[in-house]
């Protein structure tokens, strides 16, 4: 594994499979484990290199399991998500697309189970979980996790929000949840909404706590990143960080490390390694070419 970024990561987290049949129906049908190869080959095509299938408030340890298999053979990171969808003021309900840390089979297989026996199919009710049953699942899986807020519109825009945003709560809880840096990203997928979040982060001066990611939300593996066979302008997250669930985190959670563009402001003259002594013994610490802008 390298210890220095060398090149930008791209992202999608959100990937439904057949196991969200029981929310998308026929929309899901293809997406089975033996179709996987073409998930695969899409992946490579549009250069993905780390991605997530988060279904709705399921977890499949095979189709997990059969996905990473292609880590080294075309994809760098296949992460564990689910999509939860949770009442989270008891009325509205909104989705999260929750990754989880990889690193402990056993618990992902315990994910699992919570879903067809335990607390996750007990506190399952009207096709969501009430926020205190949404943490207390997390805790019970005891996994490390990041929470990215299902977001398709603009904080700006004046439409009515999709019903599953999380702007469905309303403006004040929206700040409110910002303020309180509630979330670790907020999803958008159309292309156009980049320009709006971004000036809504800077017109607000929020764009140390407004991290924005942008995922597929790929119901149809034939069509991916689209989810038909009808033209979509799906937009992709680069992230300078390492493949792993622990460099995921540190991208996710500073807005420095996120773009569409792949480009981290310009590549120059850099030093390429500091040499020091510990001890009398000649150290050498490499460092990356990928500049982070500094702030003010």
């Amino acid at each position: 594994m390298d210890k220095i970024v060398e090149k930008p990561i791209k992202i999608d987290l959100h990937i439904h499979s057949v196991f969200s049949s029981h929310k998308d129906g026929k929309k899901v049908e293809f997406n089975t484990e033996e179709n996987i190869p073409v998930l695969i080959s899409k992946l490579k095509a549009n250069g993905v290199d780390m991605c997530a299938i988060t279904d709705h408030d399921r977890f499949n340890y095979e189709m997990y399991k059969s996905l990473k298999a292609y880590e080294g053979k075309g994809l760098q990171k296949v992460l564990p998500g689910v999509e939860f969808s949770v009442k989270f003021d008891g009325k509205k309900t909104i989705h999260i697309v929750t990754i989880f840390d990889d690193r402990d089979e056993e618990r992902l297989k315990c994910l699992e189970e919570l879903f067809e026996k335990g607390i996750g199919k007990e506190k399952y009710i009207n096709d969501a979980y009430l926020r205190e049953d949404y943490f207390a699942l997390l805790k019970e899986v005891g996994l490390d996790f990041i929470m990215i807020a299902h977001q398709k519109k603009t904080p700006t825009s004046t439409q009515k929000p999709h019903k599953s945003d999380v702007m469905t709560l309303g403006r004040e809880a929206f700040n409110d949840l910002l303020f309180m840096e509630y979330f670790d990203a907020y999803e958008f997928r159309q292309r156009d909404n980049e320009i709006f979040n971004k000036k809504y982060s800077l017109d607000n001066d929020v764009k140390e706590k407004l991290r924005f990611v942008t995922g597929s939300d790929c119901h149809d593996w034939n069509y991916y990143p689209n989810s038909s066979d009808s033209e979509e302008d799906v937009k992709f997250t680069y992230l300078k960080a390492l493949p792993t669930f622990k460099g995921l985190v540190m991208a996710i959670t500073d807005h420095h490390r996120i773009n569409y563009s792949g480009s981290f402001w310009g590549q120059g003259r850099y030093i390429k390694e500091l040499c020091i002594k510990i001890k009398g013994k000649k150290n050498k610490i490499p460092l990356s070419s990928i500049l982070v802008k500094c702030q003010e």
